[in-house]
């Protein structure tokens, strides 16, 4: 058998209303040199039943509770047999052209270990809110404010990875924004290509949307403060309005919704961005 060249993984728990179409814009792209790897942490809603639909097509099914969305990222990865690593979550998808924009990449030679692409912000029913494009070029922006990373617009090396311990269990809140800190303070060189390669669902149980209310929060801002601390940043937060500036495009798209309907429309069926 091949090695895979791209290792998928994707943690699942109690959204099966969304795992459909998440693992749909998988297997639709999925070819022999992707593995695509589904961890249930014990869904009571009927997503191990549908999972057990696509049993012939999915590579490895690991199910079982664990520590947290990072830990079950861990144990996917641990499963991994390709050279590139990504995640999708189960209330998020794949662009029809994300994993030939991967391909392309990653079957050049490459200094990078890391590659950030840009992705869609989604609401329930799949209707574009936004696009969103990584701007942190360093562990200075990507701690204090001025710029973004994406994590479904994110791939990665999968020695680098492991090199650096994987994923941190211990966090729940921003386990993703960690590994890329830590990735890039272990000196990963980092690309950027602006394709629209995912994502990103907003919806009402969503922890970007608040659903797991004030506790959550204060336990996001704990694990900020900690990361600026432990890699030597200094939080200095920027206002939404100048990040705005920076990327008039949203404005654009603010003032002009048919540009942002255009681009999505064609991204759901072209791989030209």
């Amino acid at each position: 058998m091949t090695k895979p060249l791209v290792s998928i993984v994707t943690i699942s728990y109690n959204q099966r209303q969304f795992l459909r179409q998440t693992i749909e814009s998988v297997l639709a792209q999925k070819t022999g040199d992707v593995e695509y790897i589904i961890v249930d942490a014990g869904s009571r809603d009927g997503s191990m039943e549908l999972i057990a639909e696509y049993d012939d097509k999915i590579d490895h099914v690991i199910a079982g509770p664990d520590q947290g969305p990072a830990d079950g990222l861990n144990k996917g990865f641990a499963k991994a047999s390709g050279d590139i690593g990504y995640f999708l979550n189960s209330d998020d998808f794949l662009m029809p052209h994300g994993l030939a924009v991967m391909r392309q990449f990653w079957t050049r030679p490459q200094s990078a270990n890391v590659l950030l692409c840009g992705t869609w912000m989604v609401d329930q029913q799949g209707v574009p809110l936004r696009e969103l494009q990584p701007t942190a070029r360093g562990l200075q922006s990507l701690l204090n404010g001025t710029g973004q990373m994406v994590q479904q617009g994110m791939s990665f090396k999968l020695d680098t990875f492991r090199k650096i311990g994987g994923f941190n269990i211990q966090n729940r809140t921003c386990w993703d924004l960690e590994l890329l800190c830590g990735l890039l303070h272990d000196g990963a060189a980092v690309a950027f290509l602006h394709d629209r390669i995912g994502a990103f669902r907003l919806h009402g149980e969503s922890l970007t949307s608040g659903a797991a209310g004030a506790k959550h929060e204060v336990r996001y801002l704990a694990d900020i403060a900690r990361l600026c601390q432990e890699f030597g940043v200094k939080p200095v937060q920027q206002s939404r309005l100048l990040r705005h500036l920076k990327l008039p495009h949203k404005l654009f798209d603010h003032l002009i919704p048919s540009r942002m309907a255009k681009r999505f429309a064609a991204d759901c069926v072209s791989h030209e961005s």
